[in-house]
């Protein structure tokens, strides 16, 4: 389904886990991305080459109902890296690399997490310093660690855009054999560091503001002035579709 512009896939957690190994390169769809995809054209560009994009978004999937009059459905990307994790743990030719999180010890703390709840065939991890992204040597020392730890799976976890626009940097790298997912925020959860937001808050699409209340004063334009915008232009576009 086209949301605005980006094409969305409508599949279950199931259909996305099986699809995961024929693919290279996974995002997970919000609000958030729809403003910087219309605002910022590296990333639109770098969102292009993701041949499954996932809705992670309960107001996107509620929308989609009155733009195709069939809901999208939703896949939080926080549940769904643990849950590839779980899907092919029996599967020894699924190695994982977690690139990212806050910090060393996030990182760290997130692989023995994993290994231990998932049996998730964690290879390596690595949480790059800050403004990595403008040194070609340490992009050239991230290509090197994955290569070294045999992953096929990169789990990237630094926030939107930079892991998209990291990814699609790396995919043309010697890595271009490697499944990329993009992750958020799912590092420092899965590390126990980060809390995440209780399951009641999720179920009734209230994530957004649990997670403003953490951090008020860095996520109040993404959620009361960003969001509003989308979801209006959202609203506009059903509007026209309708008459």
């Amino acid at each position: 389904m086209k949301v605005l512009n980006v094409e969305i896939d409508n599949l279950s957690l199931e259909e996305s886990l099986k699809r995961l190994k024929k693919v290279k390169f996974v995002v997970t769809t919000n609000i958030d991305h729809l403003y910087n995809l219309r605002e910022n054209p590296a990333f639109l560009k770098a969102y292009k080459e993701a041949d499954m994009v996932l809705c992670d978004s309960k107001i996107i999937s509620a929308i989609s109902g009155f733009l195709f009059n069939s809901r999208l459905r939703q896949i939080a990307g926080s549940d769904y890296f643990p849950a590839a994790c779980k899907f092919y743990n029996k599967d020894p030719s699924f190695k994982i690399f977690l690139l990212g999180g806050t910090t060393p010890m996030h990182a760290k703390k997130a692989a023995a997490n994993l290994k231990k709840k998932c049996k998730a065939r964690i290879v390596g991890y690595f949480s790059p310093p800050f403004g990595f992204e403008k040194n070609e040597d340490e992009i050239e020392r991230i290509i090197h660690l994955i290569n070294e730890s045999g992953a096929n799976l990169i789990a990237v976890g630094l926030g939107s855009p930079k892991q998209e626009l990291l990814i699609s940097r790396l995919r043309h790298s010697s890595l271009h054999n490697c499944t990329f997912m993009a992750i958020g925020a799912t590092i420092d959860f899965q590390s126990g560091l980060l809390k995440r937001c209780p399951r009641v808050y999720t179920n009734i699409g209230l994530e957004w503001f649990y997670r403003f209340v953490q951090e008020p004063r860095r996520l109040f334009k993404r959620y009361f002035i960003n969001g509003p915008q989308i979801i209006l232009d959202l609203m506009t576009v059903n509007s026209a579709k309708h008459h």
